[in-house]
């Protein structure tokens, strides 16, 4: 399987997202600090459909992998040049195929092209309760970099959500 660049073509494309968790990070406040802990809970699934290339994204660029024909895994990327940084916007693997290195590679892919536009970091949201998301961009060398506990709480399906943001030093 090859990494793609996505054509115009692919504007609107949507991506229906689902996962599993029974775990979440849970956020408390403490005066002037935050305290994140792991916290076992009954098993969570979400489902979600986020869309490609949205005009907002400035200088969209994305890549998939397909097998056969069926597109299996893309990444999308967002340029934040005013800040150095390249934003990884949406990053999916259908569940059929996780487990197989797909995200991996899609992550090598974004790292290399933050290199080769001389970013100085990449970064990228998820939440606390996509337990398993947290858990791969640790293991790439992601890390917690901010949060924002009002991000999604005038919206009932995202109530006690709290929004993660990580990032990745480019060396």
């Amino acid at each position: 399987m090859e990494i793609c660049e996505l054509d115009e073509s692919y504007k609107g494309y949507q991506i229906y997202f689902e996962y599993d968790s029974n775990k979440i990070y849970e956020v408390s406040r403490d005066s002037l600090s935050f305290i994140i802990k792991t916290k076992e809970v009954p098993l969570y699934t979400k489902k979600f459909i986020d869309t490609l290339f949205e005009e907002w994204i400035d200088n969209p660029v994305a890549y998939g992998m397909f097998e056969d024909d069926k597109l299996i895994g893309v990444i999308e990327l967002g340029d934040e040049s005013y800040a150095s940084r390249l934003r990884i916007q949406e990053l999916w693997v259908d569940k059929a195929y996780r487990r197989n290195g797909i995200g991996h590679k899609l992550m090598d892919k974004a790292i290399e092209y933050a290199r080769e536009h001389q970013y100085q970091r990449v970064i990228l949201e998820t939440q606390n309760v996509n337990y398993p998301a947290m858990c791969f961009y640790q293991k790439y060398g992601f890390t917690l970099i901010g949060l924002t506990t009002t991000e999604y709480d005038n919206k009932e399906e995202f109530k006690g959500e709290v929004r993660f943001e990580m990032g990745y030093i480019l060396d």
